[in-house]
């Protein structure tokens, strides 16, 4: 075993159940790690920059002091729109010049079943720069020159969505980064939010009003700018702070910024690794959020559970947009055996809903028809004896719902020993509509746009 990886593994041993110690797996493919959730996880590859992470020292600079460089306001400093291939290797340029900068990333997921990245923000000491990452899809990989060098800092607030995306959507790896996140827990503040630490060091009170905001739209408001350089322009200088307030409150061997780095540094072993159900993911679900069901109205869950999976994949829509949560939950509560009953359960239902309701009703009455009691759902306090000859469905007839494509579940309905349909994961329509240069159907230039 790699000495370094021993010797690393043992300091790390010690943390608690939800550390990130699980990253320790990551050398090799198929590996089975538990992330931060307990979630156990296979990895389909193995991490590029291992040992260049692996094996990044800890510097003597890394633990002292530093001097807390105070930012520039907002208004008096150099702000930059890249979206030419020109304009980003002019800020590559000075990027390279640079010891640290400060990085945050604006990510689109209501529209994609994935999601991507809108925008990457990066910030140095004297400048600000705004990546159109919707313009420069295609080129955006020049970056890792940067994020990989080992000798430039890379600070993050958050990181772990942020290296994941940086991942799937353009090859980008990080190498030597400072998440003042983890700086928040080891230091036991309170709050472990960006906005607490801009209140908590600078003073700032930042308007959240864009957090979901759809950074499709171009071009951006000015508004949305501001709003997006918030989100780096003060971060080297937190850094500074955390880092210094480390160094006072840890012991004469530096604990607390040792355990800073060394937990930034697992986060940057992170890989993508698209998302899965199985089986159990319904019930996983249902325990993780305390949901209290009887036994029909999980079989409800299931089916609606893995349904929308199926049709986020293909439609390559997120969960949300198709069947919100909060719904699926209703649904298999009320168990509506009709389209009218269906209809009631949500307003307003969901287009995807609408547009399957036929089929989704079915499948809820084959399995209402399957159970011989069942609670009623609308005071939770009856039972009653369902009858197995039960009366046809009532509602639209089959085929008056305008539906393009025949439903592999309703092949299932019937037999309930058949495995679970594997679905393979699309690729990002919208990342393939980019690419070719031509608007698809979640692209920014669609008209539903303004409608969501």
């Amino acid at each position: 075993m790699n000495p370094i990886y021993e010797r690393d593994r043992k300091a790390t041993s010690n943390r608690n159940a939800k550390g990130l110690s699980y990253v320790f797996a990551l050398k090799e493919s198929g590996s089975k790690i538990e992330n931060e959730e307990g979630e156990i996880v296979i990895l389909s590859y193995p991490h590029p920059y291992y040992d260049e992470i692996m094996t990044l020292e800890l510097k003597p600079e890394m633990l002292t002091p530093t001097p807390r460089k105070k930012y520039a306001l907002l208004w008096e400093t150099p702000c930059h729109w890249v979206y030419t291939f020109d304009q980003l290797n002019q800020m590559i340029v000075k990027l390279q010049n640079v010891t640290e900068i400060a990085v945050d990333l604006e990510h689109h997921s209501y529209r994609s079943f994935i999601g991507f990245a809108c925008l990457i923000q990066i910030s140095t000491r004297e400048e600000d720069f705004l990546v159109d990452t919707i313009e420069l899809r295609k080129e955006l990989q020049v970056l890792n020159d940067i994020f990989a060098n080992p000798a430039i800092t890379k600070v993050f607030h958050g990181a772990e969505n942020d290296i994941r995306w940086l991942q799937y959507d353009f090859g980008i790896y990080v190498v030597n980064m400072f998440d003042t996140f983890h700086a928040s827990k080891v230091l036991n503040f309170e709050s472990h939010s960006l906005a607490f630490l801009l209140l908590h060091y600078c003073g700032l009170k930042i308007d959240k009003t864009y957090q979901l905001a759809d950074w499709r739209i171009r071009p951006l408001p000015p508004e949305m700018k501001n709003y997006a350089r918030e989100d780096s322009h003060y971060l080297l200088y937190i850094y500074d702070c955390m880092r210094n307030d480390a160094y006072d409150k840890g012991d004469e061997r530096q604990n607390l910024l040792r355990s800073i780095w060394m937990r930034s540094r697992d986060t940057c072993l992170l890989t993508f690794e698209k998302p899965t159900i199985n089986e159990d993911s319904y019930a996983e679900y249902l325990e993780k959020n305390d949901v209290t069901l009887n036994e029909t109205q999980k079989k409800v869950f299931k089916i609606l559970f893995e349904w929308r999976d199926h049709i986020s994949r293909q439609e390559d829509e997120s969960l949300r947009f198709v069947l919100p949560s909060h719904m699926l939950t209703q649904i298999a509560s009320q168990i509506p055996t009709n389209v009218l009953e269906l209809y009631e359960c949500c307003k307003p239902l969901p287009p995807l809903v609408k547009l399957h309701a036929h089929e989704l009703v079915l499948m809820i009455q084959a399995i209402v028809d399957k159970n011989k009691t069942m609670v009623v759902p609308r005071d939770n306090s009856m039972t009653f004896q369902v009858n197995t000859n039960t009366e046809p469905l009532q509602g639209p007839a089959p085929g008056t719902l305008k539906t393009s494509y025949h439903d592999p579940f309703l092949d299932r309905i019937d037999d309930t020993s058949t495995p679970k349909i594997k679905v393979k994961a699309l690729t990002s329509k919208i990342n393939a509509g980019l690419l070719a240069n031509k608007p698809s159907r979640n692209s920014i230039f669609s008209e539903d746009i303004m409608s969501e």
